[in-house]
């Protein structure tokens, strides 16, 4: 793990606040135009893909915060042709939550 963050592996929930910002950011068209987008992918779709991603993905040190309690994870989803990266934040001892998700389109 990059630095230290002491929160133990445990349950990953995906807040209102956090489904709306993915949304906003990394889905809809004409917001955000500087963002990466998720095309043609639903919902459920999109939180199949965050699971394994958390649950399957490596920990990119580069991208975390770790002072903030943030992790960011990446994993090559043949479905989408790149990678998605999921920032999770520790909420509690072994809870997190996700931050955002998107696809990785530089490096």
């Amino acid at each position: 793990m990059c630095g230290s963050v002491n929160c133990k592996p445990g349950e990953v929930i995906i807040t209102e606040k956090g489904a709306k910002h993915i949304i906003k950011a990394h889905i809809l068209v004409d917001s955000h135009p500087l963002k990466s987008k998720f095309e043609q992918l639903t919902a459920k779709q999109l939180l199949k893909l965050i699971k394994d991603s958390i649950e399957n993905g490596e920990v990119n040190c580069a991208e975390s915060r770790t002072d903030l309690k943030r992790i960011a994870i990446e994993k090559y989803q043949p479905k989408l042709g790149v990678k998605l990266r999921v920032v999770i934040q520790c909420i509690g001892k072994s809870r997190w939550k996700v931050i955002t998700a998107f696809p990785v389109t530089k490096g």
